[in-house]
Protein backbone atom coordinates (compact mmCIF):
# COMPACT_ATOMS: atom_id res chain seq x y z
CA UNK A 1 0.00 0.00 0.00
CA UNK A 2 2.92 2.69 0.50
CA UNK A 3 4.46 1.79 -2.66
CA UNK A 4 1.45 2.18 -4.55
CA UNK A 5 0.18 5.52 -2.50
CA UNK A 6 3.66 7.04 -2.95
CA UNK A 7 3.31 6.42 -6.56
CA UNK A 8 0.45 7.86 -7.01
CA UNK A 9 1.14 10.71 -4.74
CA UNK A 10 4.00 11.86 -7.32
CA UNK A 11 1.78 11.71 -9.62
CA UNK A 12 -1.36 13.45 -8.20
CA UNK A 13 -0.04 16.89 -8.13
CA UNK A 14 0.08 19.51 -10.73
CA UNK A 15 3.93 19.52 -11.09
CA UNK A 16 4.97 15.69 -11.07
CA UNK A 17 7.49 15.28 -7.97
CA UNK A 18 10.02 12.51 -8.21
CA UNK A 19 11.41 11.41 -5.12
CA UNK A 20 7.59 9.35 -4.03
CA UNK A 21 7.90 7.88 -7.78
CA UNK A 22 11.62 6.55 -7.46
CA UNK A 23 10.54 5.08 -4.19
CA UNK A 24 7.92 3.64 -4.61
CA UNK A 25 10.03 0.33 -6.64
CA UNK A 26 12.05 0.02 -3.65
CA UNK A 27 9.17 0.26 -1.00
CA UNK A 28 7.01 -2.16 -3.18
CA UNK A 29 10.58 -4.41 -3.46
CA UNK A 30 10.79 -4.28 0.58
CA UNK A 31 6.91 -5.73 0.58
CA UNK A 32 7.94 -8.62 -1.50
CA UNK A 33 10.63 -8.83 0.44
CA UNK A 34 9.01 -9.06 4.37
CA UNK A 35 5.55 -11.44 2.38
CA UNK A 36 8.22 -13.96 1.44
CA UNK A 37 10.53 -14.22 4.14
CA UNK A 38 9.18 -12.56 7.56
CA UNK A 39 5.13 -13.02 6.92
CA UNK A 40 3.79 -15.90 8.94
CA UNK A 41 0.25 -15.11 7.35
CA UNK A 42 1.40 -13.37 3.79
CA UNK A 43 -1.19 -11.28 2.00
CA UNK A 44 -0.73 -13.04 -1.17
CA UNK A 45 1.21 -16.19 -0.96
CA UNK A 46 3.99 -16.45 -3.24
CA UNK A 47 3.58 -19.56 -4.09
CA UNK A 48 0.83 -19.23 -5.50
CA UNK A 49 1.94 -16.80 -8.32
CA UNK A 50 4.89 -19.69 -8.81
CA UNK A 51 2.09 -21.06 -10.57
CA UNK A 52 2.21 -20.15 -14.71
CA UNK A 53 -1.48 -20.53 -15.08
CA UNK A 54 -1.95 -18.10 -11.79
CA UNK A 55 0.29 -15.64 -12.97
CA UNK A 56 -0.76 -15.31 -16.47
CA UNK A 57 -4.55 -14.94 -15.55
CA UNK A 58 -3.18 -12.08 -13.03
CA UNK A 59 -1.61 -10.50 -16.05
CA UNK A 60 -4.80 -11.46 -18.26
CA UNK A 61 -7.42 -9.58 -15.26
CA UNK A 62 -4.83 -6.80 -15.44
CA UNK A 63 -5.50 -5.84 -19.19
CA UNK A 64 -9.26 -6.67 -18.72
CA UNK A 65 -9.32 -3.91 -15.78
CA UNK A 66 -7.44 -1.74 -17.60
CA UNK A 67 -9.46 -1.79 -20.72
CA UNK A 68 -12.27 -1.47 -18.94
CA UNK A 69 -11.78 1.63 -16.95
CA UNK A 70 -9.99 3.44 -19.98
CA UNK A 71 -13.74 2.91 -21.43
CA UNK A 72 -15.17 4.54 -18.38
CA UNK A 73 -13.01 7.03 -18.57
CA UNK A 74 -12.91 7.87 -22.13
CA UNK A 75 -16.35 7.31 -22.46
CA UNK A 76 -17.69 10.42 -21.38
CA UNK A 77 -14.57 12.69 -22.09
CA UNK A 78 -15.16 11.67 -25.77
CA UNK A 79 -18.46 12.15 -25.64
CA UNK A 80 -18.50 15.74 -24.61
CA UNK A 81 -14.96 16.79 -26.43
CA UNK A 82 -16.01 15.80 -29.74
CA UNK A 83 -19.50 14.96 -29.68
CA UNK A 84 -20.52 17.95 -27.78
CA UNK A 85 -22.88 16.48 -25.66
CA UNK A 86 -24.04 17.36 -22.04
CA UNK A 87 -22.58 15.81 -18.52
CA UNK A 88 -25.36 14.28 -18.23
CA UNK A 89 -25.76 12.81 -21.73
CA UNK A 90 -22.18 12.10 -21.85
CA UNK A 91 -22.47 9.71 -18.19
CA UNK A 92 -25.82 8.38 -19.39
CA UNK A 93 -23.44 6.84 -22.09
CA UNK A 94 -22.03 4.63 -19.36
CA UNK A 95 -25.19 2.84 -18.18
CA UNK A 96 -25.41 0.13 -20.39
CA UNK A 97 -21.70 -0.27 -20.23
CA UNK A 98 -22.29 -0.71 -16.24
CA UNK A 99 -25.21 -2.77 -17.21
CA UNK A 100 -23.40 -5.37 -18.52
CA UNK A 101 -20.48 -5.40 -16.46
CA UNK A 102 -23.05 -6.21 -13.53
CA UNK A 103 -25.00 -8.82 -14.87
CA UNK A 104 -22.12 -10.64 -16.20
CA UNK A 105 -20.22 -10.63 -13.01
CA UNK A 106 -23.43 -11.82 -10.94
CA UNK A 107 -23.89 -14.24 -14.14
CA UNK A 108 -20.20 -15.67 -13.65
CA UNK A 109 -20.27 -15.57 -9.66
CA UNK A 110 -23.63 -17.51 -10.11
CA UNK A 111 -21.93 -19.96 -12.41
CA UNK A 112 -19.12 -20.44 -10.34
CA UNK A 113 -20.57 -21.05 -6.82
CA UNK A 114 -22.96 -23.59 -8.01
CA UNK A 115 -20.19 -25.19 -9.44
CA UNK A 116 -19.28 -28.26 -6.87
CA UNK A 117 -16.94 -27.61 -4.29
CA UNK A 118 -16.08 -24.24 -6.42
CA UNK A 119 -16.53 -21.48 -3.68
CA UNK A 120 -14.36 -21.22 -0.57
CA UNK A 121 -15.35 -19.01 2.61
Amino acid sequence: MAALASFLFGLSWPKILWPPIIASPFLLVCFIIIEVYFASDPIVPVTVLTSRGTLFSCFAQLGMMSTRWMVLFYSPVYAMAVRGWSPASAGSVLIPTNLGFAIGGLTVGALHINRGGSFWL
